[in-house]
């Protein structure tokens, strides 16, 4: 039974930004983005026909990169200098962005 929480798209863009800052190692960032569903939330941007082409972003690129990772294939501080290059932040924030707009739709008309 997966107990896990729902992605969190803002939660991760936070922990992106405390790697770019200096405030946390890449190490430590990785592992925050694996917890909190970055592989999760790279295939769902690829696959949303909406969001997809919104994203200037090589999301099938992204996921190849996140998947290097998870195999042993690249060092923490390389595959998010690399996802940083290649827009992840960007995407992050799209997603964010997406989630917003959905929360207006659901009840932004009503009284």
């Amino acid at each position: 039974m997966d107990e896990r929480p729902p992605p969190d798209p803002a939660k991760m863009l936070a922990a992106w930004r405390e790697w770019e800052s200096g405030e946390t190692l890449a190490g430590r960032t990785m592992s925050t983005l694996k917890t909190g569903g970055m592989r999760d939330l790279l295939e769902l941007a690829a696959s949303d026909p909406v969001l997809s082409p919104a994203v200037e972003a090589d999301l099938g690129g992204l996921l190849g990169t996140w998947t290097e990772w998870e195999v042993g294939q690249t060092t923490p501080a390389d595959v998010l200098t690399r996802l940083h290059s290649d827009g992840a932040p960007a995407v992050l924030g799209a997603l964010i962005e997406a989630a917003e707009a959905a929360a207006g739709d659901i009840g932004g008309d009503r009284p």
